[in-house]
């Protein structure tokens, strides 16, 4: 009983859209490719058609989610009633995607283990530039005194063997020319 004080636009509507199973062929399920498409495939097919098309109907389900591959199974599970090749087939992509979704995880955690690593390294070796660039900026300065030039120009070295090569020769030169010349 409907009250007639309510409004026909608040009423519910229970129009639907009939989805007819088999107006749908299996080469146009097989261009879908995802669960539903696989359901009418299964409705559409007698047993003896999905023993032969048992490829294109794992195809049809191989590219969802771990969860909905799950439920796939059981339903068809269920509307067999028995244990077959296609239920062992669906479980295989199930293993599949679980097993690459583990390995896509260690991946991604030696990825960035490996980063932190090189970035350890490439922070270690910068401070031993800075340190020898100072180094070298502090004994010039304290012999022969530097420009900002010249100190930039030391600064913007990276170059450990000319820097280690400036720190050696500075014991013996008489003049910071002959130093700077190993920066040009």
């Amino acid at each position: 009983m409907i009250k007639s004080d309510i409004p026909i636009k608040y009423l519910p509507d229970f129009s639907y859209f009939k989805i007819i199973e088999n107006s749908f062929s299996n080469e146009r399920l097989l261009k879908i490719k995802n669960a539903v498409s696989a359901i009418f495939f299964v409705e559409n097919s007698s047993p003896e058609d999905l023993r032969k098309e048992i490829d294109n109907f794992i195809s049809l389900i191989e590219k969802e989610s771990p969860q909905i591959i799950e439920v796939f199974k059981s339903w068809f599970n269920n509307l067999l009633g028995v244990k077959s090749e296609i239920i062992e087939k669906i479980e295989n992509i199930k293993e599949v995607k679980t097993m690459f979704a583990t390995a896509l995880k260690e991946y991604r955690k030696s990825i960035k283990t490996e980063g932190k690593i090189e970035g350890k390294i490439e922070g270690k070796i910068e401070g031993k530039i800075e340190e020898k660039q100072f180094t070298l900026i502090k004994q010039l300065n304290k012999k022969f005194g530097l420009s900002d030039e010249e100190v930039l120009k030391i600064k913007n070295c990276g170059d450990t063997d000319k820097l280690d090569l400036a720190l050696e020769e500075i014991l013996f030169v008489e003049n910071k020319q002959n130093i700077l010349k190993i920066f040009n």
